[in-house]
């Protein structure tokens, strides 16, 4: 079945049309694309706490940075949509541990002679996060990154037969045997 009409069938049953893209994303895509921006949100908040400030204000400025960029990605595909409902996750998250974690209020404690490592370990948390999504955005759209689903459903098709044709057996059996 081709995905417009998926679409279509989905908001005539008055569900949501995203959540059938979203679909079409296997858990492995799922889990590197929350790592991706988990990678991207720490890399932002140890960049902003060493800036200065608390590390309440960190996260906070890391999570308007991280939802910014995500909405700034101009392809728009299952993959921007799982990211964009992931940065919203991410939001409520750290919010609540914004709430009750302890020390918030604290300055970085960081010696001056690994201000840089420290600074650069930041930038490549950053960049490696970005890598891996625009990557996964990429794959997507060449079509790698969902052929993973459409194999898992070509395999299971013949298995699929055997059982169909199976039952089908078990009930022309079934009823051979009541007519006796």
């Amino acid at each position: 079945m081709d995905l417009d009409f998926e679409k279509t069938m989905a908001m005539l049953n008055g569900e949501s049309a995203e959540n059938i893209e979203i679909d079409q994303l296997g858990e492995l895509d799922r889990i590197q694309i929350t790592n991706a921006l988990d990678l991207i949100f720490q890399g932002l908040s140890l960049r902003n706490w060493l800036a200065g400030g608390v590390l309440r204000d960190a996260w906070q400025n890391a999570l308007d940075q991280l939802r910014e960029w995500v909405f700034s990605i101009q392809t728009i595909n299952p993959i921007t949509v799982f990211a964009r409902s992931v940065t919203f996750d991410m939001r409520t998250t750290w919010t609540e541990k914004m709430r009750t974690a302890p020390r918030t209020n604290m300055l970085i404690q960081c010696p001056n002679d690994k201000y840089d490592e420290w600074a650069n370990s930041a930038e490549a948390k950053i960049q490696n996060g970005i890598d891996l999504l625009m990557d996964k955005i990429k794959a997507f759209n060449s079509g790698v990154a969902n052929s993973q689903k459409k194999t898992a459903l070509t395999q299971n098709a013949p298995m699929f037969q055997q059982v169909f044709d199976s039952r089908v057996r078990d009930d022309n059996q079934r009823v051979r045997e009541r007519e006796k």
